[in-house]
């Protein structure tokens, strides 16, 4: 289950990359340095 739904993420990602890829690494940083 959770390999597939990481698979599902990796692929919505790719499909989005050009959409919101910039925002989620940004939050994703944010909440890293957070």
């Amino acid at each position: 289950m959770e390999s597939d739904i990481g698979i599902n993420i990796v692929l919505y990602n790719h499909k989005n990359r050009n959409k919101g890829a910039l925002k989620w690494k940004r939050w994703i940083e944010r909440s890293c340095y957070w």
